[in-house]
């Protein structure tokens, strides 16, 4: 039976075993939870795969860096499939 755990409680357990986030400041710790469990939560309600092992070096890195810019879950996800969605996509592609 797969169980999933809470995105915040996932992204607490990622982290404690990083090494590096032991040593960060409250504050930096924060950052990094906050990152980390706005990454699962976007990736789930998306349902795009994404690499743990990435978000959680992505998270320690711009948490040391006190870095508190990240990007939201968008609230409309209906026919989102990337970064660039089909109006952007199609500009981006008529200027190659």
């Amino acid at each position: 039976m797969k169980v999933k755990l809470p995105p915040r409680i996932l992204a607490t357990q990622l982290l404690s075993a990083h090494q590096r986030f032991v040593n960060f400041s409250d504050l930096q710790r924060g950052l990094a939870l906050e990152m980390l469990t706005t990454h699962i939560e976007a990736t789930r309600k998306l349902g795009t795969p994404g690499s743990l092992k990435a978000a959680v070096t992505d998270a320690i890195l711009l948490a040391s860096m006190n870095e508190t810019a990240y990007e939201p879950i968008p609230v409309n996800t209906h026919g989102i499939s990337s970064s660039l969605n089909n109006l952007h996509g199609a500009i981006w592609a008529e200027d190659l």
